[in-house]
C-alpha cells in the first residue's frame, strides 16, 4: 500500500499538490478549495488485482470532471466510492445527490 499525505508539502502548493496526486492515482479531476492556506489531505492507494483502490481523506474541495479531463484517459472507469462519515452533494449529468455517512454511489 502507498500512503500519500501533505504534511511535508509547503502550505501554498498543498492543493496543486492534491490535485495532481488524486489526478494520476485515482481518476483524472480538477480539485479547488475555498481555503488553499489550511488545506490537508492524506490518500492511501492499493491494488487488488485489476482494481485499483483508494482511500482518501482531505479538507473541504469541489471536484469536477470535465469533458477535458475525461479526455485524459482512454480507460473506461467506474468510480464506486463510499462515504465513511462526511456529507456531500454531487452533481452528475444535472442530477444533485447528497452522500451521507455509510452511503455507496457508482459513478
Amino acid at each position: 500500500m502507498r500512503v500519500y499525505s501533505t504534511n511535508a508539502v509547503e502550505l501554498g502548493r498543498r492543493l496543486d499538490y492534491w490535485s495532481a496526486l488524486s489526478s494520476n492515482a485515482i481518476t483524472p479531476m480538477q480539485v479547488s478549495a475555498s481555503s488553499r492556506a489550511r488545506f490537508e489531505g492524506r490518500l492511501w492507494v492499493d491494488r487488488l488485482g485489476s482494481i485499483d483502490v483508494a482511500r482518501a481523506y482531505s479538507s473541504s474541495v469541489v471536484i469536477r470532471r470535465t469533458p477535458m479531463e475525461i479526455g485524459r484517459t482512454s480507460e473506461r472507469a467506474f468510480l464506486l466510492e463510499m462515504s465513511e462519515d462526511a456529507t456531500y452533494g454531487v452533481s452528475l449529468h444535472g442530477r444533485e445527490s447528497v452522500v451521507k455517512g455509510g452511503d455507496l454511489w457508482l459513478s
